[in-house]
């Protein structure tokens, strides 16, 4: 049975406000209603409901009709929303299909970086934000992977990356350190795609946190007991000097 929170729920997915969708469904409920029987039977304050009223009519919710030589409120119906969800459809298409010019308009007045820029980030939600980013990689993410990311970002976000990663069809190069093996004993691996390749760090190398190089971007992640945090540094010289040296070891080492 479908409950009157899912259909908020799903009015809200629509762009309606809780407040919104009160109004609409108690209008679905009682009926065309003048704006004293709306605020009543939706909760609503009139000084709230006359703001809203503009915005729903111009976006098609709800229709003000003349009834009984009054002005009255009236839901729309649902085939018409259906023909909102279609038409917002359409625009997402077509918003879609023009993005990379739109993107690359942003790049082209996008104001030139001073210097270098270092990002600073804490909790699990930073470190999402920054792997996130890894996604600008062009055109191979170099990483150093001390323990497996799903025991801190969680199993469906990585998931998610992970699938962003092999739509862009990415190279991923990645040592791991010694106890590597052993944080991902009990967790779902996640399909990186073929262009995925790790390797055992050098005993040269003591890897005792992540650290991902790509462009011209080193991230460093760190995570231990109540310690969350990670740090972007974007500057061109740094990263080439970790691309060096990570290369280095990754060619000397065989597979």
């Amino acid at each position: 049975m479908y409950l009157e929170s899912e259909a908020q729920t799903y009015l809200q997915k629509l762009g309606l406000t809780q407040e919104e969708a009160d109004l609409y469904l108690s209008l679905v409920r009682n009926g065309p209603s003048n704006l004293l029987k709306a605020s009543r039977y939706s909760g609503v304050e009139r000084t709230k409901l006359y703001r809203m009223i503009g915005s729903l009519k111009d976006r098609g919710i709800i229709e003000e009709v003349l009834a009984h030589k009054k002005h009255v409120l009236k839901a729309a119906s649902a085939d018409r929303l259906l023909s909102i969800i279609q038409s917002q459809q359409s625009e997402l298409t077509t918003a879609q299909s023009v993005f990379p010019n739109f993107k690359h308009y942003l790049q082209s007045i996008q104001a030139p970086t001073q210097g270098t820029e270092v990002l600073y980030y804490e909790g699990i939600d930073g470190i999402r934000q920054i792997l996130w980013n890894t996604l600008q990689a062009r055109p191979m993410l170099r990483c150093y992977v001390d323990t497996v990311f799903n025991r801190i970002v969680g199993q469906k976000f990585l998931e998610s990356w992970g699938e962003e990663v092999v739509a862009l069809n990415m190279e991923i190069r990645q040592f791991n350190s010694p106890n590597f093996l052993k944080s991902h004993k009990g967790v779902q691996p996640v399909n990186l795609g073929k262009k995925f390749s790790m390797k055992d760090a050098p005993k040269e190398v003591a890897v005792t946190h992540g650290m991902d190089i790509y462009n011209d971007t080193v991230a460093i992640y760190y995570w231990e007991n109540n310690e969350i945090l990670g740090v972007e540094i974007k500057n061109p010289a740094i990263a080439r000097m970790q691309e060096s040296i990570f290369d280095f070891f990754w060619n000397k080492i065989k597979s």
